[in-house]
């Protein structure tokens, strides 16, 4: 019994994974329940084993992509204790390698535009944004982490921690830009230029003595 529990578990999540993609493919709203179970090769019946709904699938579909990005977020810093060069290796990682990132964009335009289409899509609605909350929620805490960090080290100023969901949010909306810039206008950028001179500019406002921090 165990082991057939373990096995659907498995199944479960080998077609989230494939309806992931074929949400990148197609878009969420144009992707039915039928065109994943073809490509999970599987009956349209039998998809309703694993997923009681459309919106169910969506659900698991991009909670198990957040939990996999934010996990292999959190591994990118392990190693790094100094607040300065964590937020920098937030901003490289950020928008490093953007063109590279198909999956990631399309998805990330995808959950966009359904935000924006009509409210007769509302359940799936609810349920992206429920998510995309949830993503910035973690990233916007992460940061300001990082923040208070720094003023625990003596690092950053200590009237900087009241304002470090701010900041945080802050940070995070220019990272998104830069992303959502070249996810809608395929905007050609230097982008780690444009990084380093926002970057620079806030530490400036955050460090104690900024001078050890420019590169």
């Amino acid at each position: 019994m165990a082991a057939k529990k373990l096995d659907k578990k498995n199944r479960r999540k080998e077609i989230a994974r494939i309806a992931l993609e074929i949400f990148a493919r197609k878009g969420f709203i144009e992707t039915s329940v039928s065109d994943v179970a073809r490509e999970s090769g599987i009956a349209k019946g039998t998809m309703y084993e694993y997923f009681k709904s459309k919106e169910e699938l969506i659900h698991t579909a991009l909670s198990e992509w957040i939990d996999e990005y934010l996990f292999k977020m959190s591994r990118e810093f392990i190693n790094i204790v100094d607040p300065v060069e964590r937020l920098r290796h937030l901003a490289e990682i950020s928008v490093k390698d953007v063109k590279m990132m198909e999956l990631e964009s399309t998805l990330s335009l995808g959950m966009i535009q359904l935000l924006l289409r009509e409210e007769s899509y509302g359940p799936q609605k609810k349920v992206v944004l429920e998510l995309m909350e949830k993503m910035h929620r973690r990233g916007f805490e992460y940061i300001a982490e990082i923040i208070k960090d720094g003023v625990r080290k003596g690092v950053f100023k200590p009237e900087v921690e009241k304002e470090a969901m701010t900041i945080a949010i802050n940070l995070n909306s220019f990272l998104t830009g830069l992303v959502l810039n070249h996810i809608f206008f395929h905007a050609e950028s230097d982008y780690e230029k444009q990084v380093k001179l926002y970057f620079d500019y806030i530490l400036d406002n955050l460090c104690m003595d900024e001078s050890k921090y420019k590169t």
